[in-house]
C-alpha cells in the first residue's frame, strides 16, 4: 500500500493522542505525512476540521465530530465535554489512560496556545453546511459527542457524495479505538 495519511488534531490535542492511530496506520502499510494538501487520506478530528485545506479530488476526507451544533451554545457544549472527560476517569474504563490524556490536553493547551485560541474563535463562525464541499468525505458522529449536532440530514442534500456514519462512543473514541475509523476508510475504497 502506497497511500499517505495526514492527521489534523483538534483543540488541545497532539501527537500523544494519535499514537495508537499512527501505529495502526504504519502496521497497515500507510505512510504518514504532515501535509494534508498532498495526502491521499486526511483524518481530521474535532477542531482540526477547521484546518482542512483545499484537497486534491482523489483525497479521502474523514471528518470526526467537527464542532458544529448551531442550536447549542459553545459554553453548553464545552460543559458537556468536561463532564464526559470527568466520567471517563472511572474504574473499568482505563482510568489511567484517561487521566494521562487529560494531562496531555492541559499540556497541549499551553504548548499550542495560539492554535487553540484560533480554534475557539473559528468555532464561532464555522458552518459545516458551507464547509462540507469535498466530493469524497466521510462524516462521523459518535453517539455521545457533545460538539456535533445529531441532525445531519440536511448535509446530505448539500453534498450528495457525503457519507455520514454514526458510531457508538464518546468524542475522543478515535484515539482509543482507531481500528473502527480505519475500517471506515478501507471500506470506502472497497
Amino acid at each position: 500500500m502506497d497511500q499517505t495519511v495526514a492527521i489534523i488534531y483538534g483543540f488541545t490535542e497532539g501527537q500523544w493522542h494519535g499514537k495508537r492511530l499512527r501505529r495502526l496506520l504504519k502496521r497497515q502499510g500507510y505512510h504518514l505525512t504532515a501535509n494534508p494538501a498532498q495526502a491521499d487520506i486526511v483524518i481530521a478530528h474535532s477542531g482540526g476540521c477547521f484546518d482542512v485545506p483545499q484537497l486534491q479530488d482523489h483525497t479521502l476526507l474523514l471528518l470526526i465530530d467537527p464542532p458544529y451544533w448551531p442550536e447549542r451554545e459553545l459554553y453548553t457544549r464545552a460543559h458537556h465535554m468536561t463532564l464526559q472527560l470527568l466520567r471517563a476517569v472511572r474504574p473499568g474504563n482505563q482510568p489511567l489512560h484517561h487521566l494521562n490524556k487529560t494531562l496531555h490536553n492541559c499540556w497541549y493547551l499551553i504548548r499550542h496556545a495560539r492554535t487553540n485560541r484560533r480554534m475557539v474563535y473559528r468555532s464561532k463562525t464555522y458552518d459545516l453546511e458551507r464547509e462540507i464541499t469535498h466530493g469524497r468525505t466521510i462524516l462521523v458522529r459518535n453517539a455521545n459527542d457533545p460538539w456535533l449536532t445529531p441532525h445531519l440530514d440536511s448535509l446530505r442534500k448539500l453534498n450528495a457524495h457525503l457519507d455520514i456514519k454514526r458510531l457508538p462512543g464518546d468524542h475522543d473514541d478515535c484515539w482509543l479505538h482507531p481500528e473502527v475509523y480505519l475500517n471506515l476508510v478501507q471500506a470506502y475504497h472497497d
